[in-house]
């Protein structure tokens, strides 16, 4: 609901991305209240009709925050030029991974330190008082003056479009799909088999599984230090080699290759999205920088977390851990398919837009003559 009430403000004021303090301010603040709300339904009885339905609102509004914040850094990205581009588009995936992997980390210890019923526990009040004080922590941010961007020249979308053009948009949002069915299904395949077939306690789990997800920062770091000498061809072949490397049924290669396969799928969105946008047709187009901003973030949610899990659980129910390492597998080659498919098209939509512009230097040639 965020990201689409971001995507129509912009439609109607497509300047309005140069004044984002409000839109992160009503998304921290409904988090707020959404967050609190949540935490205090544990000193009811859940037999109590409202509480469900409170429940349920406090769920939106949680979403409807995280998407104004999302879709707005998302769209303040897709403005900037060349390499600022690709590296903020990297750190907001970066970014988005440590919240996935503190995400069952604090789950798993707080089902691991009480038992999930309302109130009157020791230790599950203290995970409630920190979901409820977490979305705090954004205001000692968001208070503070943020930088002008009146004046700020955003990065303008081609003007010449081409079918070679929207096939390259087109193959972005498919890699973007498979990067979020790879990862979902990544979090969800290994979390069962670390517990139902290598019998770690759920607290285990839930600190393997953090772990796994964490290695994106430190990847994600030693990328930036080689200024972008790691390309996007050599991260999928690497993500398909680890694939492979999922299929040795024994714990420690499960987990090492776990944790090299999903840094290189998490950092190769970014530089994904980075190229979308550099291809997107001009502004009021079907796939404008908008459309595609929202296609992007939808489309990945919604197919990609939605119908990950499932592939995890389908796989192992087929072949066990095999067959859960030959959906990784799966997910890494099409990827790396859709990438070469995207390169000849990017390759005709760059010889396109040269030729259209030694044209109309010509044309303009003969006009002065």
């Amino acid at each position: 609901m965020g990201m689409v009430l971001v995507f129509l403000a912009l439609k109607v004021f497509p300047e309005c991305w140069r004044r984002p303090r409000l839109g992160l301010l009503v998304g921290a603040f409904l988090q707020i209240a959404a967050a609190g709300s949540f935490a205090a339904l544990a000193f009811f009885e859940a037999s109590n009709g409202w509480v469900l339905w409170v429940l349920v609102a406090s769920r939106l509004l949680l979403g409807l925050g995280g998407g104004l914040q999302v879709s707005l850094a998302w769209n303040l990205a897709a403005r900037l030029v060349g390499e600022s581009r690709e590296l903020h588009n990297l750190r907001l995936f970066v970014a988005g991974c440590l919240g996935l992997g503190a995400g069952p980390l604090m789950s798993s210890l707080a089902t691991a330190l009480a038992k999930l019923v309302p109130c009157h526990l020791d230790g599950f009040e203290g995970m409630l008082a920190f979901v409820a004080l977490l979305p705090w922590m954004q205001l000692s941010v968001l208070l503070r003056p943020l930088p002008s961007l009146e004046e700020l020249a955003a990065c303008g979308a081609q003007k010449q479009t081409s079918r070679a053009q929207a096939v390259v948009v087109c193959l972005c949002l498919a890699m973007l799909v498979l990067r979020n069915l790879a990862l979902a299904s990544l979090e969800v395949g290994t979390a069962e088999l670390f517990q139902k077939k290598y019998h770690f306690p759920p607290v285990v789990v839930g600190l393997l599984c953090a772990l796994i997800v964490f290695t994106a920062l430190p990847v994600q770091l030693f990328y930036e230090r080689m200024q972008g000498q790691i390309s996007l061809h050599s991260m999928l072949w690497a993500s398909l080699a680890s694939g492979c490397f999922l299929m040795f049924e024994n714990f420690s290669a499960l987990f090492a290759a776990s944790m090299f396969f999903f840094p290189m799928m998490a950092l190769s969105s970014g530089i994904v999205m980075a190229k979308m946008q550099e291809y997107v047709m001009p502004d009021g187009s079907v796939l404008d920088r908008n459309t595609t901003t929202l296609l992007g973030l939808v489309m990945a949610d919604f197919l990609g977390r939605g119908l990950g899990p499932i592939s995890a659980r389908y796989g192992i129910y087929l072949g066990g851990q095999r067959g859960f390492a030959w959906t990784q597998v799966a997910y890494a080659a099409l990827s790396l398919v859709l990438f070469i498919g995207s390169e000849v098209a990017s390759q005709r939509a760059r010889k396109g837009t040269s030729e259209s512009s030694d044209q109309s230097k010509s044309e303009g040639s003969c006009k002065g003559d």
